[in-house]
């Protein structure tokens, strides 16, 4: 038989080869793109409920300041990855708070705000290799007061109102895309009331709350 004429590589060449795809085959399920959820048309729901905390509405000299209570909300919307570590969705979302007045010392109840929000949001997904992935989350919208209509500022303000915030969003993320996606967020949001109608001196102005909660994604 005759002897083959292809000749053998060097043998180092050769333990190079198999160091390099050694190592490429135990980097690859180590890689970012693993976690990242595949790009698409496909739209997924989502389900949040959560806390709002803060909210400074009205303070004036010799008026009562007019502050919001820790309250509630629960919301529902839609989002896509539209690049390989970035979603943007849309939403709504309704929350309640309680209302205190405060004059020269005592206080009283001045009743519920409630607010429906519809917000557009985009994210930014941190490029690790863990299933465990924080993202930057921006987001801008409208809000709509009701409730407390008998109080300063909400008498004379517009019930409508622009919103921004900005947080973080620490989410459990599956190779599969069709897996339930929870995560845990904390925002920090602002409203800005419209002072034209009332002593603008006495107005906050921006409106600077704090919400916290969880979300879920099918």
């Amino acid at each position: 038989m005759a002897r083959s004429t292809i000749p053998a590589l060097p043998r180092c060449t050769t333990r190079r080869g198999v160091l390099f795809l050694t190592a490429v085959l135990l980097a690859t399920p180590l890689a970012p793109q693993a976690f990242a959820q595949p790009l698409g048309p496909t739209w997924r729901v989502t389900a949040e409920v959560g806390g709002v905390f803060g909210g400074r509405w009205f303070e004036g000299n010799g008026a009562p300041s007019v502050r919001t209570e820790p309250g509630a909300t629960i919301g529902v919307g839609a989002q896509r990855m539209v690049g390989p570590n970035v979603s943007a969705g849309v939403g709504v979302k309704v929350g309640a708070q309680p209302v205190s007045v405060n004059e020269d010392g005592a206080s009283w109840t001045g009743g519920t705000l409630t607010e429906a929000d519809a917000i557009g949001t985009v994210s930014f997904l941190t490029a690790q290799s863990t299933p465990l992935r924080p993202s930057l989350d921006i987001g801008a919208g409208v809000a709509v007061l009701s409730g407390a209509r008998a109080l300063l500022p909400f008498r004379d303000a517009s019930r409508i109102a622009p919103i921004g915030e900005a947080g973080v969003t620490l989410r459990r993320v599956d190779p599969n895309p069709n897996k339930q996606e929870i995560a845990v967020f904390v925002h920090y949001g602002m409203l800005r009331l419209d002072a034209s109608a009332t002593d603008a001196s006495t107005i906050s102005g921006w409106v600077s709350r704090i919400s916290a909660g969880f979300k879920v994604t099918r």
